[in-house]
This record gives C-alpha cells, sequence and structure tokens, in this order.
C-alpha cells in the first residue's frame, strides 16, 4: 500500500497511462505487488461508415448479418424449421393453383376455347406466372405473410428479430419472383444454404419463424419487465 501522497499521485497517473512508471516499481519490483491498468485505446471515428465502433468493417458486419438469422439469429425468434416452412408452401401451392382453376374455370363459361398449341401453353404459363407474382407479392407487402403461413402460425421478421420494414417486404416480394422464375430454384437452396435460408430470405434480410414462439417470448418479456419495475 501506498502511504506518500506524491507516490499516490504518479502510481495513479502511471495506472490510467499519463505519466511515467513510479519509482517504487522502476526501483524494486516487489514480488506480491499489482498494478491496474486501463485501455485507454482510442475508438475508430464515427464519421467512418465502414467502421463502427467496435473495429469491425462493412465486410465483417456484412457477412455477420447474413449468417444471423441461422446460426445464432435473433435468440427470441428463432428460425422456422424447414418442414414447417415446406408444408406452409404446400398449402400456398394449393391455393394458388385452386386460383388459378378458378380463373380457367371462368374463362371457359364465358365463352372462352381451349386448345394446346405452342401459343396456348405459353399463355397458360404467363397467366399462371402472373397469378404467382400477385399471390406472393400482394400478401408479403400488404400482410407480411402468406396463408400458407399464417396455418402454421409462421411470421417474418428481419435478421434483428423485429418488424421488417416497407422496403424489406418489397425485396422479399422481388425473392420470391426471382425463386419462382428460377424453376423453384431459390426455394431448393435452403437445403444446402449453411443457415437453411431461401433466396428470399438472403435478399430481403428477413425470415420465418413461429408466431407461437414470438408470443410466448413477449409474455416472458412483459413478466420480467414487470418484476423488475416492482421488485
Amino acid at each position: 500500500m501506498v502511504h506518500d501522497p506524491a507516490e499516490a499521485a504518479e502510481e495513479f497517473a502511471f495506472a490510467i497511462g499519463i505519466g511515467p512508471r513510479p519509482h517504487s516499481d522502476r526501483d524494486c519490483g516487489e514480488p506480491g505487488s499489482y498494478r491496474l491498468e486501463i485501455d485507454l485505446t482510442k475508438p475508430p471515428l464515427a464519421s467512418d461508415p465502414c467502421t463502427d465502433r467496435s473495429g469491425q468493417t462493412c465486410e465483417s458486419q456484412s457477412r455477420q448479418q447474413n449468417s444471423r438469422a441461422g446460426r445464432f439469429g435473433s435468440p427470441y425468434s428463432p428460425l422456422a424449421f424447414l418442414p414447417e416452412r415446406a408444408v406452409a408452401g404446400c398449402i400456398d401451392l394449393f391455393f394458388l393453383l385452386f386460383a388459378y382453376g378458378g380463373f380457367l374455370t371462368l374463362f371457359g363459361s364465358l365463352g372462352g376455347h381451349f386448345s394446346f398449341s405452342k401459343f396456348s401453353a405459353a399463355v397458360y404459363a404467363a397467366t399462371l406466372l402472373l397469378f404467382y407474382v400477385q399471390y406472393f407479392a400482394l400478401f408479403t407487402i400488404f400482410g407480411g405473410v402468406t396463408p400458407g403461413m399464417m396455418l402454421r402460425r409462421l411470421d417474418l421478421v428481419n435478421f434483428d428479430g423485429e418488424v421488417p420494414t416497407p422496403r424489406q417486404l418489397l425485396l422479399r416480394s422481388f425473392g420470391y419472383m426471382l425463386s419462382g422464375g428460377t424453376f423453384l430454384l431459390g426455394f431448393f437452396w435452403a437445403l444446402w444454404d449453411e443457415d437453411g435460408l431461401t433466396w428470399q430470405d438472403r435478399i430481403s434480410s428477413t425470415y420465418l419463424t413461429n408466431a407461437a414462439e414470438l408470443l410466448a417470448v413477449d409474455t416472458l418479456r412483459g413478466q420480467e419487465s414487470a418484476e423488475s419495475t416492482n421488485p
């Protein structure tokens, strides 16, 4: 223990890195003596758009963000299991084909004629594609989820576990078009993706989670908040 006030002040100045080593430390290294050091490393400038306070670059942040949903993601909204998302997709496919079948039935009842020429096949395919785009775009932009997702109690969140922004919903709609326009390759990509995400998940930085688990977490958060405010 330092009793001399001058030596104590010198010891404190050295500990925080603004003064020379005290004479007591330079001259005699007493065994069992301890010294507290405080790291005063200057943080990166906040004006640097590609460096945050922890010193991470934009590239490392982007890689970290792209992996959040699968490997560690938001701890309160885990990624829904692939079978659950596949069942929701099958339900949506059923609704889509049912609506398309109703359209063809209405077309035939109004006097339309069906043929099996190449031109007619192209028209049928284009019409089905139009139904597909409208189905996923409208439900995603205005509701966030499709009817199949709602029936499976799946909800859409971003990689931070928050409600997606309108821009992310638009990007997800575009992702659906891209995934469907490549013969469903974007959907099957989840089988090879290291995080189990599809193309629309990656493009929009969103993913599907279980709404029931989100509700349970919200309830738990409310209980913890009530306990903290009322000890």
